[in-house]
Parts: C-alpha cells; structure tokens; sequence
C-alpha cells in the first residue's frame, strides 16, 4: 500500500515521543536548517504564505488574510493556506460551522503535502474545532521536523507556554531561554506584557524596544507599546506609539480601536466616538464591525446619554442581522444590550435581552457559561443579589474548572454585601482578572483601608483601557471601570 504524506503525518503524531526526540537528534547533528517545505509549484503561493504565516503570528490578522488569500488564488491547493483562512481572526463572518468545514476542506487537499506541512494543517484543525490539548501534541511534532525555524518552534512554544502552574517568574525564564535560541519577536512581546505585569517595567520596555528592532514591519510591536505606556498613564507617548502601528500598515484598525479607549478614558468622549466610528468604517467584515458599535453605545453610557446608547445599540443589531452573522454573535448583541441597560438601570429592559440571547443560543448554549456569566454581570449591576447568586451558581455549575466563578460568586456577595464570603472567593479567582481585582478594591474600601481602595481603583482604570480584543474580556474590563469610578 502506498502511504502519502498526510498518512505519515499522522503516524508521526501517533508516536511523538520517541519521533521526537530521534528526528531533533538527527537535526542537531547535521547542523542544517529544516525550513518549511511547501509542495507548491507556485513561488507566489510559497512566497505569499510565508508572509501570511508571519503576519498571522505577530498578530496581524487583515495583512496575513490578503497574503493568505493571494496565495490560495495562485494555489487553490496549498493547504496550508486554506487552514490558515479558515481562522476566526483571518475569517470572523464565517459560522462556527463553516470554519470547521473549512478546515476540514484543508485537510483534505493535504494528502500530497508535506509532512510538515500536514501537521501544520490538522494542528490547525484541532484549533478550530477547539481541541487544544490535541493540537499541541500536533505541533510538537511539527516543530521536531523544523528545529531551526523559529516560527514553527514557537508555535510549538506557545501551545504550553504558563501551563500546569507556572509563575510569572517561570513564565519570564522560559521567555528568555527561548529567546537565547530564537529571536523572535511575538517572544519579547508576550515577555514585554509578563515583566510589566512582575512590576519590571524598566526591562518591559527594553523587552518591546527588540521586538520594534526585531520586526520593524510589524504594527503590533507599536502597538503594545502603547498599551505598556497606557498602564504607565502616559497616554500622550501611547497614542504616539499606537500611531506608529498605523504608519506601518494602514489597514490596522487597533490604532483608532486605542486612540478612541484613551480618549473615553480621559473624558474627550466625541473624540472616543469618532476614533471607534473610524475603526468601524475601516473593516470589510461585519464581524469585525461589531465591537466597534459595541464601544460608540458605551461612550453614551459614559455621558449618560441613554437614549444615543440604545440609538448606537440599534445600530449594531442592524449589522448583526443584515450579515446573518453565526448565532452567537447574535446572541452577544443582545448580551451586551442587557449589560448596557444595567449599567443605564433599567430593568425592564435587561431581562427581555437575556431572554432574547438565550433563545438564540439555544437550550443547551443558554444554560452555558458564557450567558450564565453575562447574567450575574447584568443582575449585580442592577443590585439583585438573588440573581447574581443563581447566575454565579450556574456558571460554577456549567464551568466548574474555570476559576472565573469565585469572581461571579464574589461579585453576588458583594451584591448581597456579604463581604466576608466574597472574599473567600476572591482568592480563589484568576490572579489577572481585573474584575476581581476591581472587587478587592470594594472590600478594602469597605474595611476602612482607603489608600488600599484608592491604589487599587488607580490601577483598574488604567488597565481598564488597555483592550485586549477579546469581547469576553473587554465587557469585563468594562465593567470593572464602571464599579472603579463609583469607589
């Protein structure tokens, strides 16, 4: 029987270990680079890919789907290409369901492909289709067929990297030790974020300084140096730097994405809205359209101008709907409708858009935990203890590994103003969550210690502004501000 390669690649997944460790060996040994090998004919597809995959890498997703998309033109078959399409970041008007077959259509056009390039195709797969622990076994094998490839290796790298309980100080010599091998900028720009946070900021800096010197064609370097100066409150020097991403690609929405969360953070609230609405103007994507909308509402919320918030919110739905965007995005409109008419106060209008969300979702999504979580949010901003607490439970219930609950349970104490079991729950909550730092906060101020309230409450509303693309998160951050400035 003849084996293609796709085959051999899962037979080298099968027996990763002792694959590994005799193919490294080999590697070493003849001291020779192991690049990528495409099976292209095609040097635009081949030249184009590489250029997405970087692109992808150093977090540029619009610069990585043209060159991914210009690539699978001069290749229909270069699979690779196709899986990289199939991501959310380079896709995110696609279903949940179409992504999966897109990745499945990669799959299948990697039967002549390399085995390295094979690898690379189903570990994407196993990605999408949100089997994690399996994509990194997939990954290291990939990387022992490229030794010397800082791209593969760090892929590779990055699957584990702050696994089974590592602190900050692992977290930060592991960095290091990689980077002793490979410099390469997505490494100092994750390190950059890990020493600010350890309270090292001077080498932070230094930190972000290579990835610029590193990678001076890629956008985010500048662009996480302007949230380091953001957490520094030097918001000046921020929006300097969050230009500078823009100079280097003009397609790179974060630039008014930022510009418009300093703003708001600031108080040049039209400012804010006119950078949120350039954001929004600046994407093909409807999905990508989406948060922008999301954060013009929250500047009316900010000027507490309710009637413009639920004008702006109106807006968003329309995208929504128009695009017949996936279910869940859907859902998320209606979410952060409720969140929005919380944190306006009306009630009335809350429990019809978590209705709404949850009929959406579905039975089986709206008992999950992400709706579970937006409701005790939306029922402790309104005041509503008993809410919050069964909301809290419920996600406890549906999530009962992700530590995120002792911050919805103390969230629902604290609603109750049981303080004493909130913070209980707060010192088993996610030591970055700035929700739960911000719910500190409130017990200290509680307890008399008001220097301790009033550090922490500093600190929340500088972090508050640094977004971090995640719709999940940044409600969160949200949040998190609205309760600091009532401290």
């Amino acid at each position: 029987m003849r084996l293609n390669r796709l085959t051999l690649a899962v037979a080298a997944l099968c027996a990763v270990p002792l694959f590994t460790a005799r193919v490294a060996g080999a590697q070493q040994q003849a001291g020779t680079a192991a690049p990528m090998e495409l099976t292209t004919t095609s040097e635009v597809a081949r030249s184009e890919y590489r250029k997405a995959f970087t692109d992808f890498l150093n977090t540029n997703p619009n610069s990585a789907r043209r060159h991914a998309t210009a690539a699978a033109t001069a290749d229909p078959n270069l699979s690779v290409a196709l899986a990289l399409l199939a991501r959310a970041g380079l896709s995110p008007d696609l279903s949940t369901a179409d992504r999966n077959a897109a990745a499945n259509r990669a799959v299948a056009t990697a039967a002549n492909a390399s085995a390295l390039e094979a690898l690379l195709v189903l570990g994407t797969r196993e990605v999408i289709a949100g089997r994690n622990a399996v994509a990194n076994e997939i990954f290291k094998a990939a990387a022992a067929l490229a030794p010397n490839d800082p791209e593969i290796q760090w892929i590779n790298y990055i699957g584990t990297r702050g696994a089974g309980g590592a602190t900050p100080a692992d977290i930060i010599k592991a960095d290091r030790e990689f980077l002793a091998k490979f410099d390469y900028g997505p490494t100092h720009n994750l390190l950059a974020y890990t020493l600010f946070a350890n309270g090292q900021r001077a080498e932070a800096y230094d930190e972000i300084a290579k990835y610029v010197r590193s990678n001076p064609d890629q956008p985010n370097s500048h662009d996480t140096w302007a949230d380091l100066l953001i957490m520094d409150n030097r918001f000046d020097e921020a929006a300097r730097h969050s230009m500078g991403s823009m100079r280097i690609d003009s397609t790179w929405a974060g630039t008014p994405m930022k510009l418009g969360a300093i703003q708001s953070a600031i108080g040049k609230l039209d400012s804010a809205r006119a950078s949120f609405s350039r954001a929004r103007d600046m994407t093909q994507f409807a999905a990508a359209k989406t948060d922008p909308s999301f954060w013009i509402a929250t500047t009316y919320v900010l000027a507490k101008d309710a009637k413009s918030a639920r004008r702006e919110l109106d807006v968003y739905n329309q995208i929504v709907t128009n695009a017949n965007l996936p279910a869940n995005a859907q859902a998320l409109v209606h979410q952060r409708m409720a969140l929005v008419e919380a944190l306006i106060g009306d009630r009335n209008a809350v429990v019809p858009h978590l209705a709404k969300a949850a009929e959406i979702l579905g039975q089986q999504a709206a008992a999950g935990a992400n709706h579970s979580a937006f409701s005790a949010v939306c029922y402790a901003t309104l005041g509503d203890a008993a809410q919050a607490q069964a909301n809290a439970d419920a996600f406890m219930k549906a999530a009962p590994n992700n530590n995120f609950g002792h911050t919805l349970q103390a969230l629902a104490a604290i609603t109750a103003k049981n303080y004493d079991a909130a913070a209980q729950h707060l010192q088993a909550a996610p030591p970055n969550d700035l929700l739960a730092y911000e719910l500190n906060a409130e017990i200290a101020k509680q307890q008399g210690r008001s220097d301790d309230a009033k550090a922490a409450k500093a600190a929340v509303l500088k972090r508050a502004v640094k977004a971090d693309g995640g719709p999940g998160v940044d409600v969160i951050k949200l949040v998190a501000r609205f309760r600091a400035e009532k401290l």
